[in-house]
């Protein structure tokens, strides 16, 4: 399943790349995060409580940052398995500054792939997709909420991508 969109902060790309690369404010943005240990430089052990339907359960996993290109580029790594199955997942995430004066943004673009297996696979890129969507745009409100909380800056501007929370394409799900 390919996984792609952007977002749109009222803030510096500095700015924005700070809270990104915040230990704390990833924890905090992660649904359902339950557990995040650092286990060395940008990698994460975590666990997650998340469900897909009728599939919950929690999963534990790590996450790693990876090609850090500051303050325009990273790569996140992430992989996960639980009694319901497992996902792999890889994301690049772009960070542009466009505009000026009052309409002045850092826009984050962010493409990536996820593998899922076992039961997860099972249900479906359907329902799949709706899950991606409603978690990548949960992630970034959370980043703009603790952005906002951490120095003031401006709320979002709403953007087409934004309104339907990200653009996710179905290309295949992987089972195991």
């Amino acid at each position: 399943m390919e996984v792609n969109g952007d977002h749109k902060f009222k803030a510096s790309r500095d700015k924005v790349w700070q809270i990104l690369m915040n230990q704390e404010a990833l924890q905090k943005s992660l649904p359902g995060c339950e557990r995040f240990e650092v286990v060395g430089d940008n990698q994460f052990e975590v666990t997650m409580k998340v469900g897909v339907a009728s599939i919950k359960g929690s999963y534990n996993g790590k996450i790693s940052m990876n090609d850090i290109q500051e303050p325009t580029h990273y790569i996140l790594k992430v992989e996960g398995s639980g009694g319901q199955g497992f996902l792999q997942g890889e994301g690049s995430f772009d960070l542009s500054e466009e505009g000026e004066g009052d309409k002045f943004r850092t826009v984050v673009k962010y493409k990536g792939t996820a593998n899922v297996g076992g039961t997860l696979a099972g249900i479906g890129a359907r329902m799949l997709q709706p899950v991606a969507k409603m978690m990548a745009g949960n992630f970034f409100k959370s980043m703009e909420k603790q952005l906002k909380e951490q120095d003031g800056a401006s709320s979002v501007e709403e953007t087409e991508a934004e309104k339907s929370q990200a653009s996710v394409v179905a290309t295949e799900a992987q089972t195991s």
